[in-house]
């Protein structure tokens, strides 16, 4: 059965990581709030990975044009970047 991960929206919780291999470049703890992990790993999008415009990108939407697979053609609009964390316990009866 897949796991039925459920996102973590507008919640501070705390999560331990226990895989070794799940680590943050240059980061050392495996204790993090949501909070904190998403502005960590925002802070790394906005400065490594989008050259500018970040707020364009994750709030406002950068005007594109989307070419979906099937359609008849391009479609005008915004397209944004969101970043969710989901969690799914590992039976349903955790709390």
């Amino acid at each position: 059965m897949e796991p039925q991960f459920q996102p973590l929206d507008n919640e501070n919780h705390v999560f331990y990581v226990l895989e070794p291999q799940a680590t943050l470049h240059a980061r050392s703890d495996k204790t993090y709030t949501t909070h904190d992990f998403l502005e960590i790993i925002s802070s790394f999008l906005k400065n490594y990975v989008f050259a500018s415009g970040f707020d364009l990108w994750t709030k406002t939407g950068a005007r594109c044009n989307l070419l979906k697979i099937g359609s008849n053609g391009w479609v005008a609009g915004k397209i944004r970047v969101k970043i969710i964390l989901e969690f799914a316990p590992d039976d349903e009866f955790s709390n």
